[in-house]
């Protein structure tokens, strides 16, 4: 970390490990320059715990993230509101990956992209408005 921050490289990166974020790690990204937002991922629910604890060090050190949302992998569409309503509590941005896509994971996918999900205060309540439109 030390050698990138004193070079003042900017980092370029396609998602790292949240479930392995501690302070020291959250600290050095907080400090480093970043060509766009630092990225994680939450693929599984199981993993719940340990995502909860990276979400909870990115929102202590205010590090603005975009994580990635596996879904058609092992997940319902209730654990996948779940996660991205999560993700959004803790002030990053849910970033929809599709592992298979079905039409309704795409209108989702979509519903998250257009942000759609701020005019609503759940993205519960956001998916099922988006629905009837």
């Amino acid at each position: 970390f030390k050698e990138i921050y004193k070079a003042k490289l900017k980092i370029i990166e396609h998602g790292m490990d949240l479930r392995l974020l501690d302070d020291y790690k959250a600290c050095w990204i907080k400090k480093l320059r970043w060509k766009k937002a630092p990225k994680f991922a939450w693929d599984e629910m199981k993993d719940e715990k340990k995502i909860l604890q990276g979400l909870s060090l990115l929102k202590k050190h205010k590090i603005q993230a975009i994580i990635y949302v596996l879904m058609g992998f092992d997940s319902t569409m209730e654990e996948n509101i779940y996660r991205c309503q999560k993700i959004h509590d803790f002030g990053c941005d849910p970033f929809p990956m599709l592992y298979e896509p079905t039409k309704e994971l795409r209108r989702f996918r979509r519903m998250i992209y257009l942000r759609y999900y701020r005019q609503y205060r759940t993205i519960s309540e956001a998916w099922k408005a988006y629905g009837r439109n």
